[in-house]
């Protein structure tokens, strides 16, 4: 389980990578998640994370760091799941247009919170 939580950390720093790197990459991904029901997928795939790390906690050195990952997951696929589509849209096409600088600043914050939780596995 150790290696799971490695993983979606070192996931969370590849999108960091990316927002740093190529902020106009961000409405490509936007455009791929506003079509049909993609934000059900999305919502199950942060429902299987978030459960998966809040499993995981009790086998990581920082226990609690994996944890809060895992709750913040949980609410996110909740937040998803009860999100109506037309609000999901406006909220990813607004963030989508933040200026570049505030994109890249978004990286930063993700390439930290990803080596946290590499450091806390």
């Amino acid at each position: 389980m150790i290696l799971f939580v490695q993983i979606i950390g070192a996931l969370i720093i590849l999108a960091g990578f990316i927002y740093l790197i190529c902020p106009k990459k961000i409405k490509g991904m936007v455009k791929f998640w506003i079509k049909g029901r993609r934000i059900y997928w999305a919502a199950m795939i942060n429902l299987l994370i978030g459960m998966a790390l809040v499993m995981a906690a009790t086998n990581c050195e920082m226990k609690w760091i994996v944890y809060i990952f895992g709750i913040i997951s949980l609410l996110k696929a909740a937040l998803l799941f009860s999100i109506n589509r037309t609000h999901f849209e406006k909220m990813l096409l607004w963030w989508s247009d933040r200026p570049a600088n505030i994109i890249r600043f978004m990286g930063i914050l993700a390439l930290a919170m990803g080596l946290l939780l590499v450091y806390a596995a």
